[in-house]
């Protein structure tokens, strides 16, 4: 910062997003800067849109539940929810008083974050670093609800909703013994996914 005299040099890292994507940033600007063919189906809305428009959206674009819904501009994982049933549209849009995005949900095994970087005066970057998305789960001993495992892990102590009308139903379930359950498929630190060193993988 000294060097630079500017408080916000870094913020040229990424000059094609608002603040170098440090914050504020709008989800579907970024979107945009991106071949559709690499997107999954998605669509902004305003902050008043009804379960009905939803819905048509929905089945002119042949998708189903469930779908990711998420605030065009947010920070750490807020107000991002896996929506399965009506119920929890219903519930979202309740909530929601902001822009926000409807995609489709891609139910792939894992979930990277892939980090590059090119300097300007180069005409190829590398990838720097890899980091594979440990979501927050649980195994079942089979007697035991998901709510009763998930109140031994210290993790999700800390960053698990036991509130929240989202995982209500999911919380009385029992696993079969060494059953893995994934508990949130939100990859944030702040929804108890651990972030893993897949550097191994770059080449």
């Amino acid at each position: 910062m000294v060097r630079s005299r500017a408080v916000f040099f870094f913020t040229s890292a990424n000059p094609s997003l608002d603040f170098g994507g440090m914050l504020g940033e709008s989800k579907s600007d970024i979107y945009d800067l991106i071949p559709p063919h690499y997107l999954p189906v998605t669509q902004r809305f305003p902050s008043g849109t009804t379960a009905d428009e939803i819905a048509g959206f929905v089945r002119a674009k042949g998708l189903r539940y469930p779908f990711i819904l998420k605030p065009n501009i947010g920070e750490r994982g807020w107000m991002v929810e896996r929506i399965n049933d009506e119920r929890q549209l219903e519930d979202y849009l309740q909530k929601i008083r902001v822009p926000f995005l409807l995609q489709e949900f891609v139910d792939y095994p894992i979930e990277l974050g892939v980090f590059y970087v090119r300097r300007p005066h180069e005409p190829n970057g590398r990838v720097t670093s890899i980091v594979q998305k440990g979501f927050l789960s649980v195994v079942g001993d089979g007697t035991s609800t998901v709510k009763m495992l998930l109140e031994k892990n210290s993790r999700a102590l800390l960053t698990f909703d036991f509130d929240s009308a989202f995982y209500r139903d999911l919380l009385r379930t029992i696993p079969q013994k060494g059953e893995k359950r994934i508990i949130e498929g939100i990859g944030n630190h702040c929804r108890g996914t651990t972030f893993l060193n897949a550097a191994r993988e770059i080449d």
